[in-house]
């Protein structure tokens, strides 16, 4: 059925009106959320201004060119103040870069500190992206994954683990196969790293 059959479907059925009017709510809704959350984000939206940051949204953080280190105290004092979740999210994604790695104990604090879910996966996708990126911090990372009291956003760690040759992370993907919060998760990842093994003998025995 073309798009002009379903329209003259819907008419036909006294129910064109209808479906124009719920979609006109839905864009509606959708603009209402928009703006809504826009309004909430603008105090820190316009912190970082005072500092030389110009956004138009905190996602677009991560889209700039230069690094922003001047924005991190005004990030962190923001995270800590009773926003709404999304916009804690979006200041706890904007960890994840390479020059935040130095606060990473006050990462890890806050991320165990959040009640809100939004904050708490806005920190945990930074400590993810900081996580790879130094082997050193593996140890942290094992410990806030296995503790159940970080919820289910430990999810959003369990790449570090699958991206580390330590034999310790598998391990610890091993130990966590029953965990409720992680067990389809780390269920996958445990078989893609069991077919890549294959993959990589086979090369081998096809080199030998």
């Amino acid at each position: 059925m073309t798009l002009a059959e379903h329209h003259a479907y819907l008419k036909e059925a006294g129910l064109y009106e209808q479906v124009l009017e719920n979609q006109r709510k839905r864009e509606e809704k959708v603009r209402k959320a928009q703006a809504e959350l826009r309004k909430a984000e603008l105090p820190v939206i316009e912190d970082l201004k005072a500092v030389g940051i110009e956004v138009n949204r905190l996602w677009d953080l991560q889209s700039l060119d230069e690094p922003y280190p001047e924005a991190f105290p005004i990030l962190l004092a923001h995270f800590q103040r009773p926003h709404r979740g999304e916009v804690l999210e979006d200041i706890g994604r904007a960890f994840g870069v390479r020059e935040a790695w130095p606060l990473w104990p006050t990462l890890v604090e806050l991320y165990e500190q959040a009640t809100d879910k939004h904050a708490q996966d806005g920190m945990a996708v930074a400590l993810s992206t900081i996580g790879k990126q130094h082997e050193e911090l593996l140890d942290d990372v094992l410990a806030l994954v296995k503790d159940p009291s970080n919820g289910p956003s430990r999810v959003l760690l369990i790449d570090v683990l699958s991206g580390s040759r330590e034999p310790r992370a598998y391990e610890a993907l091993v130990e966590m196969r029953d965990d409720p919060d992680l067990y389809k998760e780390v269920e996958f990842r445990l078989k893609r790293k069991e077919r890549d093994a294959k993959h990589r003998a086979k090369r081998r025995q096809a080199g030998s």
